[in-house]
């Protein structure tokens, strides 16, 4: 790992010479590398020192047993229970209804409003056409290699990048660490391929219709998506899904701000659907009539949580369900270790001026990844997965601002024709990203306390369905079969395999 940010900045030093910087050269190491021709600067060092502690502490971390028995150390909440929920997003706030029906008293602990951070600007899809395998595998990890150093825009079709940060966050490493272990145990937990190809399928049926009896009406938009592919781009639609080839005619017809367009050939899913995310979660919240505390938890305990201040919240049961950066940190404060990575995204939500040549429904440009969703009177344009540290705040990249507002006139050059781009909203928030994209859901190895968490690139549409889980684990004497044979693909042992487990 040192090697590799050696590496990644003597290239950066290589720059900061053609480009005249005075950066000095550290004077007893002014010596030149062999084989870039680059003195070792004190940044160098820097970087160097600060990831080789990095690597320090996830060795010392490794004699934690924060895998084993996870199971045997959750009970069922036998009647009225007080239950605190760490979250406010989409998968937390599901979750406390569900438990509130099920005859519980919640507390929501978030220094955040409900239904911002990841939930309030993500592409708000709830599509059944993407892939539904792990992305634990050999092909993304060589994909991802060519990325993981990428912090700038050089071409239009970028959408992966990097800040330099994650190379000091020991997290970094640990999740490093997880992901490598679960490609090379990947057929552990994928004995059940039919599973897999139906999850994306069953969350969305679920989410749909668990809304519904919490009270929001058509909550979950089923008009399709659209997939235009430029040059250079690739189908990722499933096999799975009801999908087919459109004419340059019936592309216009669906959607006529394509109409500017230079794309190459188009496909569509009438499967996919899609719906307001923060919406949802906010009127679930409102409705649910909850207490939320404003403030962020620090730990948690089989007695109850810590909150930043000090102030302890006593409690039955306490479910992780902080996100990105809270849910990792909060478990590691604890004892344990959640692998959840920070995938940061990018989005701008801009008004509707002329409807009849906005965008109607969704649609997904390849290969920008480029989401693109009607939300009433306005459109979302949501892009990009940065890493970024979960230990530290990073400051979102207005370069990454800039490319958006790139892509988003290259795929749509007549925007300004329905879009008032001038009133358009920024937004950035992280998706908790698992080594096998999987969230993670169940029990922990702290008695009372549970997780629902890690949904990665899929949130919106797994949230209800983790829930739905979660609840059914928590409470009823006879959970149904298919309902066990996700708790197993969603648990927390899944990872047990590790060397520090």
């Amino acid at each position: 790992a040192t090697v590799s940010v050696l590496y990644w900045n003597t290239q950066r030093a290589s720059n900061h010479q053609s480009t005249g910087s005075e950066e000095r050269l550290v004077p007893p190491f002014s010596c030149v590398l062999p084989l870039y021709n680059i003195g070792i600067s004190r940044e160098m060092l820097k970087v160097a020192a600060t990831t080789t502690a990095g690597v320090a502490s996830v060795a010392s971390c490794m004699s934690l047993k924060w895998f084993k028995d996870v199971h045997k150390k959750s009970k069922k909440l036998k009647g009225r229970k007080k239950v605190t929920i760490i979250g406010g997003g989409i998968a937390g706030v599901t979750t406390g209804r569900l438990m509130k029906k099920a005859g519980h008293d919640v507390i929501f602990i978030d220094k955040e409003q409900p239904g911002t951070q990841c939930s309030g600007g993500n592409g708000c899809t709830m599509g059944v056409s993407g892939l539904s395998h792990s992305l634990a595998t050999v092909p993304t990890l060589i994909s991802t290699s060519k990325w993981i150093f990428r912090s700038s825009v050089s071409r239009v079709d970028d959408n992966r990048f990097s800040d330099k940060k994650i190379f000091r966050d020991p997290h970094f490493y640990l999740w490093g660490a997880s992901y490598l272990q679960s490609i090379a145990y990947s057929n552990r937990y994928n004995h059940n391929p039919s599973l897999h190809q139906k999850r994306p399928f069953v969350e969305q049926e679920t989410s749909n219709r668990l809304f519904k009896q919490l009270g929001l009406k058509d909550p979950i938009k089923f008009e399709g998506r659209l997939k235009p592919i430029w040059g250079g781009g690739v189908s990722h639609f499933s096999h799975d899904a009801v999908r087919k080839y459109l004419e340059p005619s019936q592309v216009e017809a669906i959607e006529p701000c394509l109409g500017d367009s230079d794309w190459i050939k188009a496909e569509y899913c009438d499967r996919d659907a899609h719906g307001d995310c923060a919406a949802i979660t906010t009127s679930l919240f409102d409705d649910g009539g909850f207490r939320r505390i404003n403030s962020a938890a620090s730990k948690v305990t089989s007695a109850g949580t810590f909150l930043s201040n000090g102030a302890f919240i006593p409690s039955d049961a306490v479910i992780i369900c902080a996100g990105a950066h809270g849910s990792p940190r909060i478990a590691r404060a604890s004892g344990f270790y959640l692998p959840i990575y920070p995938l940061r995204g990018y989005s701008f939500t801009i008004p509707v001026t002329d409807a009849s040549l906005a965008p109607k429904a969704s649609i997904t440009t390849e290969p920008h990844d480029l989401f693109v969703t009607r939300l009433g009177d306005s459109v979302r344009f949501a892009a990009f997965g940065e890493l970024i540290p979960v230990t530290s705040n990073v400051d979102p990249n207005t370069d990454l601002f800039i490319h958006l507002e790139r892509v988003i006139r290259h795929c749509f050059p007549n925007i300004d024709k329905f879009c008032d781009w001038n009133k358009r909203v920024p937004w950035t928030g992280s998706r908790p990203v698992t080594p096998d994209c999987m969230p993670i859901v169940g029990g922990t190895p702290i008695e009372n306390v549970f997780v629902n968490s890690g949904h990665s690139f899929n949130g919106f549409r797994g949230a209800a369905h983790s829930a739905e889980l979660l609840t059914q684990f928590l409470n009823d004497d006879e959970v149904p079969p298919e309902s066990l044979d996700y708790l197993k693909l969603y648990n927390l042992q899944r990872f047990s395999w590790l060397p520090f487990a």
